[in-house]
């Protein structure tokens, strides 16, 4: 399913009652798809018939919107063996973060 079918879809429309339920739920949960939010006029696709004639942007990775900042980038690259583009995502933080307080403990039983 593609969310934005001028964005997201080349070739044959047609809009689909799920992209409403997943709308809701990223709605509901707070969630954004990052790649568009990063990239919100480009068209690129990650699907697309041999011939080309229809293409899709079907691949995406929706984060809580709080977590924008966190992320260094967001990709389509091309895919081996498959009929869809890969797509990449680099999450800054896990390092950088320091820890906490506290307590290890080691059950040996």
């Amino acid at each position: 399913m593609i969310f934005d079918q001028d964005l997201d879809g080349s070739g044959v429309k047609k809009t689909k009652e799920s992209v409403k339920i997943l709308d809701d739920i990223c709605l509901e949960q707070d969630l954004i798809d990052i790649w568009r939010v990063r990239n919100p006029t480009e068209k690129r696709f990650t699907w697309q018939l041999k011939t080309a004639i229809i293409q899709r942007r079907l691949d995406f990775w929706l984060i809580n919107d709080d977590l924008q900042d966190d992320i260094v980038s967001a990709d389509i690259i091309p895919s081996i063996k498959s009929d869809h583009s890969a797509i990449t995502l680099s999450i800054n933080g896990v390092d950088d973060s320091g820890r906490g307080p506290s307590f290890w403990k080691f059950n040996v039983l």
